[in-house]
């Protein structure tokens, strides 16, 4: 019989258990959970199962299927602070500082607008531009006014527009920027009256208005020139105005005289405006022969015989069928005779006449424009030597060389309006005077129906 030894139980069952782990490994592979984001807004029980939730209100899809109750947490009761901006002590960048429109328009000033009146003035004259327009840099909003009005109107007349809101549409934000401006230079004066500025100060924020004015078509400008002599009439007239401070606002004066004076000599003789009635005729040769207005080189004897026809004009408008007063017929024949002998190579002024040989044409022009228009505004009524005076020296200058012809006047005067810096008088005579041609017609009042500005 043979014997056997004891059987190795121990290392058997090792090797069994590890061929069980292997065989099981290989039929049940490891389980991996995919990967989920996280998700805080699920229902209260699907968060306690620690299972996604589709988050369906108000039962989620889980809780349906399991038949299980499903709650969602209460929205939170506090509301997130909103965020605060961070502090710095200064920025880091800024596209606009202040005073950027400011040095703008000096920019502007110093490079367009000095550099058109040096090319249309005399020379000598430039100093004069600037020293009247430079004080408008103590008031910014009428500063900006002038200048954007100047480049409204150069680009308008560069490119064959008007200088009127609406007629160049590329500039409608430039005029609204513009009114913008205006708006707050009226503010601004209004606030010097309140607070009793002196008077200069004052008549000179007027000019800022009326001369922007002046420039667009169809503007309410007379109003703004109503308004500066009712302001001189509060003071106490003219004459108290001069006498005012050491330094008047002779230059607004002077401005206001003759914008006034000519648009009147243009104006019907029942809507004048009648503010500078008060003023003597020594009133108006002091303002006028105060310095030479390139605007309006006419000479000083001249003027004040403009101004003189339109005063007898309107009053003897008063005398209509009750016949001519002798003083009056007077005065008229007293002003044809100075006019007449008024000579354009001896011509003198208390001012400094620029040395340009094209200032003696205007003179000659100036006188030839006077005559006539007396001629033709002095009532019919009147005597006839009131006329004769007159007659000899037009009708010689109607037969020079140069013919009145109409189409060279219109073409002066276009020439004239497509000008930059120019006030709307040229554009107003373009639209009237064609007009006027045209009807047959051939009395002054019947060409000049209405108040306009002639002035460019």
């Amino acid at each position: 019989m043979i014997a056997r030894g004891p059987t190795n139980i121990t290392g058997f069952s090792a090797r069994s258990r590890e061929q069980n782990k292997e065989s099981a490994a290989l039929s049940n592979p490891t389980r991996k959970k995919r990967w989920a984001p996280k998700v805080r807004t699920g229902c209260a029980t699907c968060r306690n199962r620690r299972i996604k939730c589709d988050e369906a209100k108000p039962i989620c899809r889980r809780c349906i299927t399991a038949r299980a109750r499903c709650e969602y947490p209460p929205p939170p009761s506090h509301k997130p602070e909103p965020l605060r901006p961070l502090r710095m002590a200064a920025p880091v960048r800024q596209t606009e500082p202040p005073g950027w429109d400011i040095a703008q328009g000096a920019r502007y000033f110093v490079t367009v607008m000095i550099p058109d009146y040096q090319n249309d003035t005399p020379n000598g004259f430039t100093d004069g531009f600037v020293n009247f327009h430079i004080s408008r840099f103590n008031s910014k909003p009428s500063f900006l006014m002038i200048v954007t009005c100047h480049y409204i109107a150069t680009l308008s007349a560069q490119n064959g527009y008007l200088v009127r809101q609406g007629d160049f549409p590329a500039l409608d934000n430039v005029w609204r920027i513009f009114y913008g401006y205006m708006v707050e230079s009226i503010t601004k004066l209004n606030e010097h009256i309140e607070s009793g500025d002196p008077i200069r100060n004052i008549l000179y924020k007027v000019i800022d208005l009326l001369s922007v004015e002046l420039r667009i078509i169809d503007s309410p400008w007379r109003a703004h020139l109503n308004g500066f002599l009712g302001i001189v009439e509060s003071y106490g007239g003219v004459d108290v105005v001069m006498n005012s401070s050491a330094r008047p606002p002779i230059l607004a004066l002077q401005y206001a005289l003759i914008y006034g004076i000519a648009n009147n000599a243009c104006a019907p003789v029942n809507d004048q405006v009648s503010g500078f009635d008060s003023w003597s005729d020594e009133d108006a040769r002091l303002m006028y022969s105060n310095t030479f207005f390139p605007g309006f080189p006419c000479p000083s004897c001249l003027f004040l015989s403009i101004r003189r026809i339109t005063r007898i004009r309107v009053q003897s408008h008063t005398w209509v069928g009750k016949g001519i007063n002798s003083n009056l017929n007077a005065f008229a024949s007293a002003i044809a005779a100075e006019v007449a002998s008024f000579s354009p190579v001896t011509w003198k002024e208390s001012y400094h006449i620029p040395d340009e040989p094209f200032l003696s044409l205007l003179a000659i022009s100036f006188k030839t424009a006077t005559q006539l228009k007396q001629a033709k505004r002095c009532p019919q009524t009147a005597p006839c030597q009131t006329h004769t005076l007159f007659r000899s020296d037009i009708q010689a200058r109607c037969k020079s060389k140069v013919p009145l012809e109409q189409e060279r006047v219109l073409g002066y005067i276009e020439n004239i309006r497509r000008q930059s810096g120019v006030d709307c008088g040229a554009a107003t005579l373009v639209g009237i005077i064609p007009r006027f041609w045209e009807s047959g017609k051939s009395a002054w009042d019947q060409c000049f129906y209405k108040p306009c500005q002639v002035l460019s």
